[in-house]
Parts: structure tokens; sequence; C-alpha cells
């Protein structure tokens, strides 16, 4: 393209832009949902993709459509009234919609579940909170947009004025660590606040909390037993190796099992070297996957954290087995090690 300058001005032999031509409108609400970033790494460009979406308050169905256009398997949405029942059909007719409160939730599991209306008045938050974990697939997330007043080191309400209206609102620590304590929550955004509103908003990515196992693997003599205690000691409930094996040999309730024969067989009347004893079973790849079944069976998954401690668990092939069955029971796992 070549162009003849004449003074200030330039004549150029490309057409003329037309004024009809400008960038679209950005959705500041969706940038503050950082929704790229909702499944943890690697970012998704489509993370709504081939999900089940659940939008609790369908305002101006910009979530619905967004859900659609990425190509959401299912998208679902509660409306306030008839009146927007039909503005949402004619707007995104892919989508299915109900007309009540967001605390009336459609009896069916979601893969992402939104909830971006001025909720952090209601006294039933909680039940609210825990209502829609119910609803959550086992890897799903709650995408929440919220007041609050007050930090994460707070754990109160905050009763605000807001337009000759009175508010209770929650501290971020409140939400954190009670009102949202069945989730893993993470503060993705905050909406900051207009000039004369008292409360400011944040949007909350939130998991929910599953159970945690710590398999603290070292040999006798290494101050395992000692570090376990401090996590007794917290309430946590426990699991040994060793007096699984002891269990196995002694309890009548597993005398029944193959894997209790082969302890029996070993300890004889002698008093066990149970180190000595799990080293030469770990060799055995029936009895591992039998102990290990054992462990995934009785582990009590019913508690956010527990802790399986023992010598057993330092042989690559018990701890690769007994990983794999506690996986299948939806446990998170940490491996702890001496340095």
């Amino acid at each position: 393209m070549w162009k003849l300058r004449l003074g200030k001005k330039a004549i150029s032999d490309a057409p003329p832009e037309s004024k009809d031509e400008s960038p679209p409108k950005r959705n500041h609400r969706m940038d503050r949902l950082r929704l790229e970033s909702l499944h943890g790494p690697p970012r998704r460009p489509q993370p709504l993709k081939d999900c089940a979406v659940l939008d609790l308050c369908c305002e101006d169905l910009s979530l619905c459509a967004e859900a659609v256009k990425q190509g959401a398997s299912r998208v679902v949405g509660v409306v306030k009234n008839k009146k927007q029942l039909s503005q949402a059909q004619k707007a995104c007719p892919s989508g299915i919609f109900y007309v009540g409160d967001c605390n009336q939730i459609p009896d069916e599991m979601f893969d992402v579940v939104f909830l971006l209306s001025d909720v952090c008045a209601r006294e039933d938050m909680a039940h609210l909170f825990a209502k829609v974990k119910e609803h959550l697939n086992p890897k799903g997330r709650f995408v929440l947009e919220t007041g609050y007043v007050g930090e994460l080191s707070s754990r109160c309400w905050t009763e605000v004025r807001e337009e000759d209206e009175l508010k209770r609102v929650p501290s971020m620590g409140m939400l954190y660590d009670i009102l949202l304590k069945d989730y893993s929550v993470r503060h993705v955004s905050s909406g900051g606040k207009k000039r004369n509103d008292a409360v400011r908003r944040a949007v909350l990515h939130c998991t929910p909390l599953v159970s945690t196992a710590l398999l603290i693997a070292a040999p006798g003599n290494s101050g395992k037993t000692t570090l376990a205690r401090q996590f007794l000691n917290v309430g946590w409930p426990d699991i040994s190796t060793d007096r699984l094996l002891g269990k196995l040999a002694r309890d009548p309730y597993y005398a029944w099992r193959p894997a209790a024969k082969r302890v029996r067989d070993m300890v004889g009347k002698e008093r066990p070297d149970w180190g000595f004893i799990g080293k030469e079973l770990s060799k055995d790849s029936d009895f591992v996957d039998e102990f290990c079944s054992i462990i995934a069976a009785e582990a009590p998954v019913e508690s956010l954290f527990f802790y399986i401690e023992g010598a057993m668990l330092t042989h690559a092939n018990v701890m690769e087995c007994l990983t794999r069955r506690l996986k299948e029971r939806g446990v998170r796992l940490w491996v702890v090690k001496p340095g």
C-alpha cells in the first residue's frame, strides 16, 4: 500500500473504514469469572465444553448463552418469574429453564453450578451452599459471586445499610471457613465496590472437599510413629500397616481371609518382627493386592483427613497398589517420607 503525504494529511489507496465497524464490547462480568482457570492447569479456552451447567440466578442470560457457545452438553437456568422464563426461552432456545428461587435446585447432577447473585444477605447461605454440593459431580465446580465485608482473618458478620435496607454480610473468613466449609475455595477476582457501596464483591471458585489421606512411609525407628501421633492428637483417624498385620495374625474377624493364613504361617508362636514379615510378604503380589484392598475398604473416607503409616509403605509395589485402590474411592493422597 502506498501513501502520498501532503502536509499533515495522508492520502491512501485503502478503502475508507466503515464507521459501523467497532470492536465488540467486553463483558466485564464474564471476565471477572476467570472461567479459563476453572478446572486448574492447564487453562482451557472452552472450560464449559461438554459440561452440564446450571445457572441458579439467570439475570442477563449471558452466562447461559456463553455455555451454549462453548459447547456445554446441557444448560439449565433458574429464573424469577414467567416473564423472564419467556425471555430466556427465546434468547437461549437450547437451554432448559425453570421458574423459582435459587434454593430450588433441579433434581439432577451438574459439572458447573453458577450463583452470581446478591446472596450475601440470605439467612440460609450455609444450607444453600451445602445443597449445591449435593448436586455437583465428583469433580464439579461451584462459581460464586457474592458480597463480603472483612478479610480472611475475621470470621464474623457485619450489618450494613444499603439503600435504606439492612443487610447482614459475611467476612471473607466467614465464607471460607464456615459457610463454604465443605469446599476448597479460591478467590479469583474482585469486583471492587462502587463509590457509595459499603460491600465489596468477590468471585470464588469452589471445589467440593474430598477425603485426604497422608501416607507416612518410613522404616522402623525413623520417627514415623511420633509424627503420626501428632495427627492422632488433633483427631485424625489412622490406619497402621503393622496393626493390620497383627489383626491378620490373631483377630478372628480376619481368619477367613487368605492373607490371614499367609501372615499366620509366617508368625507362628514367636514374637513377630513386622518389618521383616512385611518385607517378605510384599514380594507376593496376591498378598499385596488383598492387603491394600483391606486398607482401602476400611479407610475412614468419611473423615476429611486421615493417615496411614507403616514400614509396608516403603515397598514400591505396596505404595503403588494402595495409591490406586484409594484413588478408586475418590481419596486425595499426600505421601510423606523422611528427608
